[in-house]
């Protein structure tokens, strides 16, 4: 079984999350990309942020005030949703939930970062089989 790409989106101010997140998923077989490890210098931020998405199994989209106030984390879901790669949005920090991420069952790290981090796990490990574009 190959391991899963998780992409994770993340505003500056919840980088210690991102952070925390990323080290769990890495000792559970996750492959994970995030902007602060995986842009080389000199690579255009934005080509490689869509391409990255698009070839990602998933987009952990991490929630919080901080998360709704930045345009680079709309964007990244929003190209995520059209490139329908699969969102499991990530409550890290107590918030409104804003636009279709709305729609969307949410894990929660703030009240119990174990059983958030196991839900986050499980999720990632049983997304849907979408067919072939």
């Amino acid at each position: 079984m190959s391991k899963t790409n998780v992409f994770i989106s993340y505003a500056r101010g919840d980088k210690q999350w991102a952070e925390w997140l990323a080290e769990r998923l890495v000792k559970h077989g996750f492959q994970i990309w995030t902007d602060a490890t995986s842009v080389p210098i000199g690579e255009s931020f934005i080509a490689e942020l869509n391409r990255t998405i698009e070839k990602s199994d998933v987009v952990l989209a991490l929630l919080s005030p901080h998360y709704f106030r930045s345009a680079w984390c709309q964007q990244e879901t929003a190209a995520a949703a059209a490139s329908k790669v699969p969102i499991i949005p990530v409550l890290v920090e107590p918030c409104e939930v804003q636009g279709f991420l709305r729609n969307y069952n949410w894990a929660d790290l703030t009240s119990d970062r174990d059983t958030g981090l196991r839900a986050v796990i499980q999720a990632a490990e049983h997304l849907p089989v979408l067919p072939p574009v």
